[in-house]
């Protein structure tokens, strides 16, 4: 049952001494405030590593942003980030999360084609996301940790 693992795992947390977990993906972000934060008195601070790069700019063309499900509230934040998105708003799920990559294969790979129809290069921060959108369009998706290799670089995406 789900639970005895939650439980399990915050037993080893806390005799890890863990105050803070940061993670990149938006799931595992949803996951652990959801079910982990204030369970059997665990209350560790969840970080989702996209708003550690809050005042850090990327500047870009010819992309558009995958915001993932889990964390559409962060999609503002993520354009003050890397700035030069042909999308303002958030855009429509990839067909990755909610188990429905491992669940529906055919339906995931549906809603990615889908998603990757524009021909800009898109931009994702989600694990999820860019396995499930890679997948359908290999050399068009590209991970906004992946840019921070060489933040001084200005992103551009090849048409």
């Amino acid at each position: 049952m789900w639970i005895e693992a939650v439980g399990r795992n915050i037993a080893k947390f806390k005799a890890a001494g863990v105050k803070r977990i940061i993670t990149i993906c938006p799931g595992c972000y949803n996951a652990f405030n959801k079910y982990y934060k204030g369970y059997s008195g665990f209350k560790p601070e969840i970080v989702l590593a996209i708003d550690m790069l809050n005042g850090l700019t990327l500047k870009g063309d010819n992309f558009i942003i995958q915001d993932p499900c889990h964390a559409k509230e962060k999609s503002s934040n993520v354009r003050k980030i890397l700035t030069g998105s042909k999308n303002e708003d958030t855009s429509p799920c990839c067909g990755a999360g909610g188990g429905v990559m491992a669940h529906d294969k055919r339906l995931a790979s549906t809603k990615a084609r889908k998603a990757v129809e524009n021909p800009e290069k898109i931009v994702t921060y989600c694990p999820f996301c860019y396995l499930n959108l890679s997948a359908v369009r290999p050399d068009g998706v590209g991970d906004i940790y992946m840019l921070l290799q060489n933040q001084n670089r200005v992103y551009q995406a090849s048409k």
